[in-house]
């Protein structure tokens, strides 16, 4: 939540209460960001207050009932990932929506870091052709909880192979633990549309080091995205004969891209301000924001046969997950 409050002020919308469970968490966020009311029930907070839409932010047993209620309320919501704890529980939140023609948004942010948007635009581009291959990596030091580990880090990366490479219709993961709260995760993946993948996800390392990459592999072009902000991409070089020698003369095939830190403007290049604004701006034109709870459904069921893939040391059908 400490991402969340902060982006509000960068985006065209004004924090009118905050609720938590205990006065003090309450009273700390609505003084800094300007919050009149302050409660320590949810429901008082959805009865009293005349609300647009409302910021789930509590932990993925909170979020389904605080959800649903301000669905129910006729509130638009964003909802933090995990979203909930099951894919059938994302389906109730999204039949809720439905019902009460509200929107819901799911914060996987980095979908929204500069990075990455970059990449994806540039391999929406026609000249980048269609994606063959697909490899991530994200490390951590050990977890404190290992479970905890994959609803927080796993999810994301298992997000962003959906937005590169759309649907995932085969998962395999294999897992290694050195010591408890160091787990190591191989992941193989292949798309509905044919593109294959790999993601290595782990708490095995240390946060001070290097510890996340995106690679996207076309016909002779690769984009690489790493630590969210450090772009490169590989694209067919011009190759000419040297007259002396009858060499060729490679130049550099790539292009790079990485924010000016200098720059007097603030920006948040983990994507949290990106996702904030983009909610609040599909709010005010009764868009439907994305990722959408419709993709908090796919990516949880993505979620849950990633896990039944360690359990059964095979190759699962995303599709049989939640059967």
């Amino acid at each position: 939540m400490h991402c969340i409050y902060p982006s509000l002020r960068l985006a065209p919308c004004e924090l009118v209460a905050v609720a938590t469970r205990h006065p003090e968490t309450a009273a700390v966020p609505a003084r800094m960001y300007g919050a009149p009311s302050t409660y320590t029930d949810y429901r008082e907070m959805l009865a009293n207050e005349e609300l647009d839409a409302v910021f789930c932010v509590g932990g993925e047993v909170l979020h389904l009932e605080v959800a649903l209620a301000a669905l129910d309320a006729g509130c638009h919501v964003f909802i933090e990932k995990p979203p909930c704890r099951t894919a059938a529980e994302a389906a109730q939140i999204l039949s809720t929506a439905r019902r009460n023609n509200r929107h819901v948004m799911v914060g996987f942010q980095k979908r929204f870091a500069t990075g990455l948007e970059l990449a994806k635009e540039l391999v929406g581009r026609p000249e980048f052709g269609p994606i063959y291959q697909y490899l991530a990596k994200f490390t951590t030091g050990s977890y404190k909880i290992e479970d905890r580990f994959i609803p927080h880090h796993v999810i994301h990366h298992l997000d962003l192979a959906r937005f590169f490479l759309g649907e995932i219709e085969e998962i395999y993961t294999r897992a290694i633990r050195a010591a408890p709260g160091q787990v190591g995760y191989d992941v193989s993946l292949k798309a509905t549309g044919g593109a294959i993948g790999t993601i290595q996800l782990s708490s095995l390392h240390d946060w001070t080091y290097p510890n996340e990459r995106v690679e996207i592999s076309g016909q002779g072009r690769v984009i690489i995205v790493d630590n969210l902000i450090d772009v490169t991409y590989h694209r067919p070089i011009e190759r000419r004969p040297i007259l002396d020698s009858g060499r060729l003369d490679q130049t550099s095939s790539a292009m790079t891209w990485r924010p000016n830190m200098t720059a007097s403007v603030l920006m948040s290049h983990r994507g949290y301000e990106g996702e904030v604004a983009h909610f609040v701006n599909a709010i005010l034109r009764d868009e439907s924001p994305k990722p959408d709870i419709a993709d908090g459904v796919k990516t949880m069921e993505l979620l849950e046969a990633f896990r039944r893939s360690i359990q059964s040391s095979s190759a699962i059908t995303v599709s049989e997950a939640s059967a």
